[in-house]
């Protein structure tokens, strides 16, 4: 039975959510988090999250978006970019021919839409890492490569267990020495709200600002 490629439909949730950890293992959703990152997202176009399916089964899927209801500011002042935030196929699968059908047939979807470049991963209104883990995910980022996706550049992620954490000694003498420089480290300040955001959108733009207005508007 030869490979079909369909739009997301919530016929194929559990399965779908299945394949996700198969296929992409340190990056498994929970139902929760896949309803309010993915469906529930103000862009979500089920047209362009396609899903393979083969032999009557879920071989597959790529998740797309783009500023389908929210512009996305100067991340996409021209509304002419779009995402692939996860892409995952059946470790039974090839990935090449599942993935060269999967990507061939979101390509073109994204053309119609006017779309003229395509990026892995930073959808900025929440993407699920910052980039495709070079070392888990080797084989999916050569896979890529061939295809014509270029490496643009590098993200770190930043996690570490806070637990324990306690500020070494050299961070505190560091903070003695920056304010007799006149540069005092401490928590924010309502006072702050205005310098802070001018200086958000001035050297980190795009979601950055619109999270940090959020989360401000938690906390007021």
């Amino acid at each position: 039975m030869p490979l079909s490629i369909s739009p997301y439909s919530d016929a194929w949730r559990r399965e779908l959510l299945d394949l996700w950890a198969r296929s992409l293992p340190l990056d498994a959703l929970t139902e929760d988090i896949f309803e309010t990152r993915v469906l529930l997202d103000e862009n979500f176009d089920p047209e362009t999250f396609l899903l393979a399916h083969k032999d009557g089964a879920l071989a597959g899927f790529a998740l797309g978006t783009h500023a389908k209801r929210v512009p996305l500011g100067d991340a996409d002042p021209n509304g002419d970019t779009c995402w692939i935030t996860a892409l995952g196929i059946h470790p039974s699968s090839d990935l090449n021919a599942v993935g060269n059908e999967l990507l061939k047939s979101l390509e073109s979807r994204f053309r119609a839409l006017g779309k003229r470049e395509c990026r892995i991963s930073p959808y900025p209104p929440g993407y699920f890492t910052p980039g495709i883990d070079v070392n888990a995910y080797a084989s999916t980022l050569a896979f890529l490569r061939s295809n014509g996706y270029e490496i643009y550049h590098e993200a770190l992620s930043m996690d570490a267990p806070i637990v324990l954490f306690t500020v070494p000694d050299k961070i505190v003498e560091m903070r003695r020495r920056l304010q007799t420089e006149g540069i005092d480290i401490r928590p924010y300040r309502r006072s702050d709200l205005v310098r802070f955001m001018d200086f958000l959108e001035k050297t980190m733009p795009s979601d950055w600002v619109r999270v940090e207005r959020r989360n401000l508007k938690k906390i007021s």
